[in-house]
């Protein structure tokens, strides 16, 4: 029923994307992102989402950074490809996570483009940008130079792999200093084990105890690196 409503919802909306602010775009597109994974969202809704994204890229000037931000995030978090969008917005993005003060905006914004798996000339420029950032000096005698929570250290621990593993970067390409890399590694570690904000953690609990009360024994891999 849910899924149901999300596409008759969609498809009454998708004809008229062109008429939207670009805040409405970007709560569009961000409620297609949450929806998805409940009640099918980001599969109920791909004519939509091809709407909003055409229409985010026609008034790309008008998309504050925070907007533009969250606009990406929500394209990668569905799973809908927006290839055309992220190309267009490579030149914002980069200027984005050049001049960044907001730890959890560039934290979604690297890892949107991981998890799109954008693969661009403009692509690698915001990676670029990214690896700038991050190299400044530390903000008001922290760690880092910016202040990372759990999630955004998890999120750059994705980003990091991507770069490394998928765009097959050297080492002093890649954007993560050694000590943030470490960080994030074992944020993302010890958010495996405990299960916090990780959906699939408890999915492999649930499946380790099942196996258990079977008398089978179970094993797990954590994937790092």
């Amino acid at each position: 029923a849910a899924a149901a409503l999300v596409g008759a919802l969609a498809a009454a909306l998708a004809p008229h994307a062109s008429e939207l602010a670009p805040a409405q775009l970007a709560e569009v597109a961000w409620a297609c992102a949450q929806c998805g994974g409940a009640a099918g969202g980001a599969a109920a809704a791909p004519a939509l989402l091809d709407a909003v994204a055409a229409a985010t890229e026609a008034q790309l000037g008008k998309f504050d950074h925070p907007m533009l931000t969250s606009s990406l995030w929500a394209f990668a978090a569905a799973g809908h490809a927006a290839p055309a969008l992220f190309a267009a917005a490579a030149a914002v993005a980069e200027r984005i996570a050049t001049k960044s003060s907001d730890a959890d905006g560039l934290a979604r914004l690297a890892w949107a483009y991981a998890a799109a798996d954008v693969r661009s000339d403009g692509a690698l420029r915001v990676v670029g940008a990214v690896r700038a950032r991050l190299a400044a000096p530390p903000a008001d005698g922290g760690a880092h130079a910016l202040p990372f929570g759990g999630a955004a250290l998890r999120q750059l621990h994705q980003f990091g792999l991507w770069c490394e593993c998928e765009l097959k970067l050297g080492e002093a390409q890649l954007p993560l200093p050694p000590q943030l890399r470490r960080d994030c590694r074992d944020e993302t570690a010890a958010s495996q084990r405990s299960g916090r904000g990780n959906r699939h953690r408890r999915t492999v609990g649930g499946v380790g105890r099942a196996l258990g009360r079977l008398q089978l024994a179970a094993t797990e891999e954590l994937l790092l690196a």
